[in-house]
């Protein structure tokens, strides 16, 4: 069997050009998306510190015991992880330190959290989560508690009204039983039961 020869340039000529890539620029949302998953264990590094800082000065009358020349308080935290109640603690601390006193401090918080300018519904919200009645629902709660109170005392009535009249009923039963008992032993000399029972009866009503 013959085998057909082929030269290198026919080999060359039957071989497919490979197609070159096409340098697209990478899309900027799928370039985040890559950077933030390459990037997403490298650790933190993050510090933060909250500074308070007080300064006075005295133009004057240095020699004066009550008096100092000069006053500095600073306060510094580190602030990575605190929340919202830590720093009211500290500014507590910081306001104590440059003069205000516990009661002056907590109205200033009341202030600060129960105004015209804040949202009614979180200062409700704040109100329950404390046990605290907003002056508003106190009026209202007040206003209920008046009305519950007047229908006890219209309730009681009625109960004493009808408390009075089964009273009433009752002693008319037992006078007619004692009649009927002293009607069927005409010649009893001692007093029946029945009788009994309506001396006694009237002897407690009055």
């Amino acid at each position: 069997m013959r085998q057909k020869l082929i030269n290198s340039n026919t080999l060359s000529r039957m071989k497919k050009p490979v197609p070159k890539l096409a340098h697209r620029p990478l899309d900027r949302g799928l370039f985040l998306c890559y950077d933030t998953l390459i990037h997403t264990n490298l650790p933190m590094n993050y510090k933060a510190t909250v500074q308070l800082s007080y300064t006075s000065t005295s133009d004057g009358a240095t020699d004066c015991d009550d008096i100092l020349p000069a006053e500095n308080i600073k306060m510094e935290v580190p602030a990575e992880d605190l929340n919202i109640h830590q720093y009211f603690y500290l500014f507590n601390r910081f306001l104590r330190a440059v003069g205000f006193c516990d009661y002056n401090i907590m109205k200033g918080g009341v202030q600060l959290a129960f105004n015209d300018m804040r949202d009614q519904k979180e200062m409700k919200r704040v109100a329950d989560e404390y046990g605290l009645i907003l002056e508003e629902d106190y009026s209202k709660q007040l206003q209920e508690e008046v009305g519950l109170a007047k229908k006890f005392d219209e309730d009681w009535a009625l109960v004493g009204k009808t408390f009075e009249e089964n009273e009433e009923l009752q002693s008319k039963i037992l006078d007619l039983k004692a009649k009927l008992s002293r009607y069927e032993n005409p010649n009893n000399p001692n007093y029946t039961e029945e009788e009994m029972n309506a001396i006694c009866a009237e002897a407690l009503k009055s």
